[in-house]
């Protein structure tokens, strides 16, 4: 989930370094070190490897919000909607999987995230054109196996 939430964040952290402005997510970085250094050591001692993972990805959640206000505050943006919906989504997915009881229920739960991921992109991230073009491929491909 991390990885996730970070890989969103890099589009924040490349405008702002585009703007000329390389000083925000610096500064962010030196001010986030200190909490996240004693949030990690409460974490591991309090849950272990587990409680390791969840800081460092509620960390990387933080950074990515913040970098977003960051640009909204720096640039002149349209809309941040989607980037703290997806966000907020990717949180709200890694708290539930931190409560669930054991390995089977956190598959089952990985399983209905990415079904449902896949079902969300395909509806509202993939444009119609492009839908239209990938059945035409699955169909032509799955016509030529026959």
């Amino acid at each position: 989930m991390g990885i996730f939430v970070n890989s969103i964040a890099q589009i924040p952290y490349a405008l702002l370094q585009a703007a000329n402005r390389p000083d925000l997510p610096g500064k962010l970085h030196l001010l986030e070190a200190p909490v996240y250094l004693a949030a990690l050591v409460m974490g591991i001692r309090t849950f272990g490897i587990t409680g390791a993972a969840a800081v460092w990805a509620l960390r990387l959640i933080l950074e990515g919000l913040l970098l977003l206000f960051f640009v909204h505050r720096t640039l002149v943006v349209n809309s941040l909607k989607t980037p703290l919906l997806l966000m907020a989504t990717a949180t709200s997915t890694m708290l539930v999987s931190l409560f669930l009881p054991n390995e089977w229920a956190k598959a089952g739960w990985c399983a209905i995230v990415l079904a449902g991921g896949a079902f969300l992109s395909w509806r509202f991230v993939v444009r119609r054109e492009e839908r239209r073009h990938l059945t035409s491929l699955l169909a032509a491909m799955s016509g030529a196996k026959s």
